[in-house]
């Protein structure tokens, strides 16, 4: 249950990137720095 929390989170930081973000760099830079953090929540 805690993991699809996560995997939740994960989605609406994504959207929000995308949504927020017009710079194609900027937004993939916002991406990988998401996927940085939860990937070291899970560690």
């Amino acid at each position: 249950m805690e993991q699809a929390h996560v995997i939740g989170e994960l989605y609406w930081r994504v959207g929000d990137a995308c949504a927020q973000l017009t710079n194609q760099d900027d937004r993939l830079a916002r991406i990988e720095e998401t996927r940085i953090q939860l990937r070291n929540g899970f560690d």
